[in-house]
């Protein structure tokens, strides 16, 4: 089963993907990436098949790049193909350009609503991204965000915590979709025999007794437990504090200080409700007490599967001492 997992790691989670204009092109869910051009000062969010299958490493012979200087920020969520039927309950959303300022704009505002080419206070409605609902619990939140120093408009999902500076919201455009099958349920096909320790003072790496592949999902488990923090003897849960909120100096900026933290090495996961690219640290454990961690979905297309990191949310370890003792459950 983890070797059929693998071969079709590009399957799973609705991340299907194929070269434009090909006959199986009108897919019912498609991934939008986010790029950002220094040059231009440009934050680019796009469902387009020529550009997100750079990101995927998956595109086919011959496609022509476009980027420049542009480079992936990283995976935002899923949108409804604009190449079929508009579902019920969505709407469009549109991606206007200026070419004056250099932006890309992407809206649901109706005042912003039209027709290809049309044009509108300096910018031209270049396409439709695809439709987004307007509400959903389990979507994710799609914001629009302004910096009138660069005069650029920004749409991302993963700005949750931290935004570059001079970036401001003003507006929610409507909800991502998530990946099919990331949850955990029903009995795990694996779990750690006997728990491991994620120490204080070091980044750790799961030793992935069943590989870890694409499509997998995980989830920390862990006893309520405390872990040193300093030289003096402080502790703190390995959960973390409750209702503090890292700055920008810790590895996990608004996440709870001194909380066990997990990330892959490559690739990117989909945890509690956003996507987290690989290097990116998130919360490995539940809020307090020994409450489980969330679900883990790994999605490793276009990349050699990596590793399972974890450290603590403390932007110096090395005074740190004890461990967090975990198990990791594990589907496929």
């Amino acid at each position: 089963m983890k070797l059929t997992s693998f071969l079709t790691s590009a399957l799973l989670g609705g991340l299907v993907f194929f070269a434009a204009g090909s006959a199986l092109a009108a897919e019912a869910k498609i991934p939008m990436v986010t790029f950002h051009s220094p040059s231009r000062g440009d934050y680019f969010t796009t469902s387009q098949t020529n550009w997100t299958c750079w990101y995927f490493n998956n595109c086919a012979p011959g496609t022509p790049d476009f980027r420049g200087d542009y480079v992936a920020v990283g995976m935002q969520g899923h949108i409804w193909n604009p190449d079929n039927p508009q579902p019920a309950n969505t709407t469009p959303l549109f991606h206007w350009f200026s070419g004056t300022r250099a932006d890309n704009f992407l809206t649901t505002d109706p005042a912003w609503a039209g027709s290809v080419g049309t044009l509108k206070d300096g910018y031209v409605l270049f396409r439709i991204e695809g439709f987004v609902a307007q509400s959903g619990s389990s979507g994710l939140a799609l914001n629009s965000y302004w910096n009138a120093s660069v005069a650029d408009n920004a749409a991302l999902t993963t700005w949750q915590y931290v935004k570059p500076a001079g970036y401001g919201w003003y507006r929610t455009e409507g909800y991502l979709l998530p990946p099919d099958n990331a949850t955990c349920t029903g009995t795990p096909n694996f779990t750690d025999p006997s728990s491991w320790q994620a120490r204080a003072n070091y980044v750790d790496s799961w030793a992935q007794p069943q590989d870890f592949l694409g499509g997998d999902r995980v989830m920390f488990t862990a006893p309520q437990e405390q872990y040193t923090i300093d030289y003096w003897g402080h502790q703190y849960s390995t959960r973390g504090h409750i209702g503090s909120s890292a700055l920008s100096d810790y590895p996990a900026p608004g996440r709870p200080i001194y909380a066990l933290l997990a990330r892959v090495t490559t690739g990117r996961a989909f945890v509690a409700g956003g996507w987290y690219e690989a290097g990116v640290w998130f919360q490995a454990l539940g809020s307090q007490q020994d409450w489980n961690g969330p679900c883990i979905f790994y999605d490793a297309t276009g990349v050699t599967p990596g590793a399972l990191e974890t450290r603590f949310n403390d932007p110096n370890i090395s005074d740190n001492s004890g461990a967090a003792n975990v198990k990791i459950r594990q589907w496929w």
